[in-house]
């Protein structure tokens, strides 16, 4: 259901500020998402076996705008830089179903073809989707079965061509 939607606070790095400090966008990228490597504290030797001892620490996941503004990140020169020196945050919403993919954002609709007819149904389908008004950033693909004949037929194409080129 893509009219959920969820709130989102999207920055926007100004690229001089952070480079005074010596950041990047993927340093920020790494400190908001805590997608630190677990550490070995120590390692346990137990009946001729060692055993690494990690510490796990839960995700921050409760972002405030405040929170987030009030982040301190590290310089490459151990200066404490605070987020909202060098960024600008955005509150938006956006829909609880869209996933990147390739670069693109998709938002997947699913169904099961009950009948032996998936070219038939696929193309019902596809004669009612191009008659939905999208905005002209917006593009309509069908993939599954669909995508498979398509890919089948093209192959089969290709495959009857060679032939005609080998047999002249």
């Amino acid at each position: 259901d893509l009219t959920q939607t969820y709130d989102q606070y999207n920055i926007k790095i100004d690229q001089n500020k952070a480079a005074s400090y010596g950041l990047s966008a993927s340093q920020l990228a790494m400190t908001l998402n805590q997608n630190t490597p677990e550490e070995s504290v120590t390692t346990v030797k137990e009946k001729g076996k060692s055993i690494d001892v990690k510490i796990k620490e839960d995700k921050q996941t409760d972002w405030s705008k405040d929170k987030l503004e009030n982040t301190e990140l590290q310089s490459p020169t151990g200066q404490s830089v605070e987020l909202s020196d060098i960024a600008e945050l955005e509150e938006s919403t956006t829909p609880n179903k869209i996933e990147p993919k390739a670069g693109d954002e998709i938002a997947s609709v699913s169904a099961k073809i009950t009948n032996d007819d998936v070219g038939g149904a696929s193309q019902k389908i596809m004669s009612k989707v191009n008659h939905i008004d999208t905005p002209s950033n917006v593009k309509v693909n069908v993939g599954g079965a669909n995508e498979d004949i398509c890919n089948a037929i093209t192959q089969l194409a290709m495959a009857m061509l060679a032939a005609i080129i080998i047999v002249y």
